[in-house]
């Protein structure tokens, strides 16, 4: 007798379980990878933290409608590749919430002089970096 009220109790957790599955799953809608990426813009706080610098790529602006001439196209690899170097020499960027940010070199002293410092401000869904000592 008590076999057949463990498999009763067993089969009803079992039951409640799987009910409380479906009614969370059923909640949420499937999107895809990419309507999720086009939906997303970034905010401001987004942008605060230390970033490890690493690479960059060449994003035609949003506004484009035809395609890139060989010009532009060498212009945009030219940049690149100067961004890509200046990137190079630094450990990390730090940005701050009070909208300062600072490019960190290797052995940098934590607190001290900024040589490549400045503001920043938030834009059209970027950060836009300002180099005050320029």
């Amino acid at each position: 007798m008590q076999n057949p009220a463990r498999a009763i109790c067993a089969a009803t957790l079992l039951f409640a379980i799987g009910a409380v599955g479906l009614t969370s799953i059923s909640s949420f809608a499937y999107i895809s990878s990419a309507q999720a990426q086009e939906e997303y813009l970034p905010t401001e706080k987004d942008f605060v933290g230390k970033w490890k610098l690493n690479g960059g790529a060449i994003r035609p602006p949003r506004d484009m409608k035809d395609a890139p001439t060989p010009e532009q196209e060498a212009a945009a690899s030219e940049f690149q590749q100067t961004v890509t170097a200046f990137y190079g020499a630094f450990d990390y960027l730090e940005i701050t919430a009070d909208g300062r940010y600072n490019f960190h070199q290797p052995g940098d002293p934590t607190s001290g002089p900024c040589v490549w410092c400045g503001t920043w401000s938030f834009s059209k869904s970027s950060a836009w970096l300002e180099l005050d000592t320029a």
